[in-house]
């Protein structure tokens, strides 16, 4: 907590984390799906569902973006955004093509989910990546190092196998 003068204590601004940020965007996602819902049309209603579906992701991202959490979210919704794109080339998805795109219409609504997803799938591959190179083991120690004692664990661990062999046979006098 930071005092600013004679008031109560501030908490310091935090930056958002990923998770919470591909949560966010996967709710905007579920309230775009809403918005284009057609009552009358049976794939409309389908993919409202699937929309709704997005929830307990967002719910995992918030709470604790694990690995297999963020995978799975790179899986959704790239298999999401091949579904959206395909359907955006013309065919229509929620119902009727309104023709150009004004804002409200299921056009604009459908891009906007289009591209809320394609950030996600962005998200989660920077998110991962980024795991990935931290995990990677760090270089070997230079070789201009102080050289290990005389029977030290460093020096039997460095030796290859048939200078371990010798080693083992001195010891035991063989």
């Amino acid at each position: 907590m930071i005092a600013a003068g004679p008031g109560p204590a501030v908490a310091p601004a935090r930056a958002l984390s990923p998770g919470r940020v591909a949560a966010a965007m996967a709710s905007m996602s579920v309230v775009v799906h809403v918005l284009v819902l057609d009552a009358s049309s049976l794939g409309s209603l389908a993919m409202t569902v699937m929309g709704v579906a997005c929830l307990p992701c967002a719910w995992h991202l918030w709470r604790r973006p694990t690995p297999g959490v963020w995978r799975t979210t790179a899986t959704v919704d790239g298999g999401m955004l091949l579904l959206h794109v395909q359907g955006l080339g013309g065919h229509g998805h929620h119902g009727a093509d309104p023709g150009p795109a004004a804002v409200g219409s299921p056009s604009a609504l459908m891009w906007a989910g289009v591209a809320l997803v394609g950030g996600q799938v962005v998200l989660a591959a920077v998110v991962l990546l980024g795991r990935r190179a931290r995990r990677r083991p760090s270089p070997p120690a230079p070789a201009d190092r102080a050289p290990a004692a005389p029977g030290s664990a460093r020096l039997r661990d460095a030796a290859a196998p048939d200078e371990r062999t010798a080693v083992q046979s001195i010891k035991l006098g063989t």
